[in-house]
């Protein structure tokens, strides 16, 4: 790839002081993302782990998260685990550049 095309577009490329590049990661992952994620909803968050063990917690009545609610609300982690793997799924497109279309 042309090194120009690297070149961030982020408020940093008016310092000449920061060298910014893009990081294009060569396939776009569709699941198995890993690590560790948080999703929250307006009431919900929804804490995932690196072995997809899930915990979720009642933002309204528990601002303080000391209570695991996934094993009373299956049906909202699932739907919160959905939400967030379609995200993490269109930031991964995105960084591959699948996304973005190309001039020819």
């Amino acid at each position: 790839m042309p090194e120009e095309l690297t070149k961030g577009t982020t408020p940093t490329t008016r310092n000449p002081g920061i060298d910014f590049v893009n990081f294009k990661h060569p396939v776009a992952k569709t699941r198995d993302f890993g690590g560790e994620a948080a999703w929250m909803n307006a009431r919900y968050k929804l804490v995932a782990n690196s072995k997809g063990a899930a915990e979720l917690f009642d933002l309204q009545n528990d601002p303080l998260e000391k209570t695991d609610l996934a094993s009373k609300h299956p049906d909202i982690v699932d739907s919160m685990q959905k939400e967030m793997h379609r995200w993490q799924r269109s930031v991964e497109v995105s960084l591959s550049g699948a996304d973005y279309i190309r001039a020819r």
